[in-house]
């Protein structure tokens, strides 16, 4: 028994097979070490040599059936399946109670195998047995007995105890016999839920041998009758009960039929059914509309290929409506067809599709939605307007590549839709900016801004936090401006622009100005002039001119003439000006003018000197 344990087969194999040649007498022995031992594999062998010893095991496997261990109750309850002895019968009936259905199942099975023998004991048994006993019986009395099985139960159908009908009822689907079916249909209208629902489980499991007394009950049964058989019938036939399924819907006239042949329906997953259903949504009874919509949509490729088909046929508004909910509720598999019907000439169903549209995401989607902003009816242009508002800010970058190169009507309604998301649609912008690859294909692609809100965003973020060949592509984007957006550029702010001219200029100078253009030219100009051409002398003209005069000079102008005087990199110069006062600059730029060359000499780096001071000054001045 310890070589039960053994990691190798053969070896636990062998010794069972050598304690099977020895005498019963081991029983005791056996027992004794499986009270000891927890190991599965010497509990498994142990039971298997029980098993070999036959009736002379019966006293050793009983006491086992009862032990904690459900891997032992279990391997008794097969291993008394295998003794052909009555003994066994009652140790297999208590099993059926046990706290395990695994075992409840094992120990049924060993019953069955006991045929008649096996009946005449449970019958007596089940009148005192508990829930779990008396479902098992049943059972097994059915699966043994078959049609006698229906004869007898005939009686038991029709006693007042709905828990004796109830378990009658499993016993009549175990039968598997076609006499059984009148008597579990006619249960379909007992006054007991359970007993309804369990009959309808039990004509399931009967399958086709019931359908033709299905379909006779149903000419002749009431309302809660005719739900039930109806529905049966589908779940049997499946789809092969769709035509029927339709004769029924189109030869009635009764709406609570016609209500149950739809949810029949919408369980068949066939290409069939989704087809009829297809055929209710243009149907003149908004209840069998709507249901038809919702047994679609559960129905996946099914209804979506039915739907392609009957949205190419002539269909009413109703048909539309209904489809359109239907692919709303299919993902996104539903929007190529969403994309279709978005072209109908009829605004409504037009309508219909862009809100169905309006949950699905992607690019195609939006550039699509956007697109009909230029739809030739007014409404139509409104309504998709406000679903694009609703998208949210993740609409803008696409809204405004499509008003680049869009129609008038796109670029009157995309900027309704930018004014309306506000903040929102400028955090759009800078979020997209701030990732350099969704920035550069965003600026690639926007030809113009027209958006007076956005201009001003992204002139500020230019100024802040745009750097290099980005800020490079934001400027050119902003001074080809149009419109609302044009004028908001051209009034921008004397230190935003102050600071766009230092980040430009720290890249690119121009000793020439250059005009602006027209607000309205295609072709803007891509610098900004950050030289006075009439200044030779930076140095003598700053000397000369006290600071309240030169703060009135332009920063364009100014900033480049300091870094001239002092021969550093304008750079260094815009990097003070953007942290410090433009009059801390001036004064300290004038103080190391009016130093001697060996003053200036003494001082070794010409720039730190300079920050020093101008941090001083700028303490002074109190900014």
């Amino acid at each position: 028994m310890e070589a039960f344990a053994d990691s190798h087969w053969p070896f636990r194999k062998k010794s069972a097979s050598l304690l099977m040649e020895r005498d019963p007498s081991i029983i005791p022995i056996m027992m004794d070490i499986l009270e000891e031992t927890s190991n599965q594999d010497i509990n498994y062998w142990s039971v298997k040599v029980l098993e070999n010893f036959g009736p002379e095991a019966m006293d050793a496997l009983k006491e086992l059936s009862a032990f904690p261990d459900r891997e032992i109750r279990y391997f008794v309850a097969t291993a008394l399946s295998f003794i052909e002895h009555d003994g066994t019968i009652p140790i297999l009936t208590d099993m059926l109670g046990d706290e395990d259905w695994v075992v409840r199942q094992e120990a049924a099975k060993g019953l069955e195998q006991r045929g008649d023998t096996a009946i005449q004991y449970l019958r007596v048994v089940f009148a005192t047995g508990d829930q779990d006993v008396k479902y098992w019986i049943i059972k097994i009395m059915g699966r043994v007995l078959k049609e006698d099985a229906v004869r007898i139960l005939e009686k038991a159908i029709k006693v007042d105890d709905p828990e004796m009908r109830y378990h009658t009822v499993i016993a009549l689907g175990e039968t598997d016999n076609e006499a059984a079916a009148p008597l579990l249909i006619a249960a379909l209208s007992d006054s007991s839920w359970i007993v309804r629902r369990q009959a309808a489980e039990s004509i399931e499991q009967l399958g086709e041998k019931a359908v033709k007394h299905l379909m006779k009950a149903f000419n002749s049964g009431d309302a809660d009758l005719k739900y039930w058989v109806i529905r049966l019938y589908g779940r049997i036939m499946g789809g092969q009960g769709v035509r029927s399924l339709k004769k029924i819907l189109e030869s009635t006239n009764e709406k609570e039929t016609q209500y149950y042949v739809i949810s029949s329906l919408g369980e068949i997953k066939a290409i069939e059914a989704a087809q009829t259903l297809t055929d209710c949504l243009g149907d003149g009874n908004w209840t069998i509309r709507k249901h038809a919509a919702d047994c679609l949509t559960g129905m996946g490729k099914f209804a979506l290929k039915a739907l392609d088909a009957a949205s190419r046929k002539e269909q009413n508004n109703d048909f539309y409506f209904w489809c359109s909910k239907v692919l709303e509720g299919l993902g996104k598999r539903a929007i190529p067809l969403l994309l279709r019907i978005l072209d109908h000439e009829d605004k409504t169903v037009r309508l219909q599709a862009a809100h169905a549209l309006a949950g699905k995401e992607g690019k195609k989607v939006d550039q699509t939605l956007i697109r009909r902003l230029s739809d030739k009816l007014w409404p139509v242009r409104k309504e998709i307007s406000e679903i694009l508002i609703k998208r949210g800010e993740s609409i803008v970058p696409t809204l405004l590549e499509e008003m680049s190169s869009g129609t008038d009507d796109i670029v009157f309604w995309g900027k309704k839709v930018i004014g309306t998301l506000g903040v929102k649609a400028a955090r759009a912008v800078l979020t997209c900016l701030a990732d350099q690859t969704t920035g550069k294909i965003l600026l690639e692609k926007v030809e113009r801004f027209h958006d007076p809100y956005l201009t001003g965003a992204l002139a500020k973020y230019l100024a802040t936090k745009a750097e290099g060949v980005m800020a490079s592509r934001i400027f050119k984007l902003l001074e080809r401006a149009t419109g609302e957006g044009r004028e908001v550029w051209d009034a921008l702010d004397k230190e935003i622009r102050k600071a766009i001219v230092v980040k430009i200029s720290g890249r690119k100078t121009q000793t020439q100005p250059v005009p602006r253009s027209k607000p309205d030219d295609r072709h803007k100009a891509t610098t900004i002039s950050i030289m006075d051409a009439n200044v030779e002398n930076p140095c003598g003209y700053l000397l000369d001119q006290d600071i309240a005069s030169l703060l009135k000079l332009s920063p364009h102008k100014l900033v480049p003439l300091l870094g001239q005087a002092l021969n550093l990199r304008y750079g260094i110069i815009h990097g003070l000006v953007s942290e410090y006062s433009l009059e801390a600059v001036v004064g300290v730029t004038k103080k190391w003018l009016s130093l001697t060359d060996e003053e200036q000499g003494k001082i070794k780096k010409k720039e730190t000197w300079l920050k020093n001071h101008v941090r001083m000054a700028n303490r002074e001045t109190g900014s």
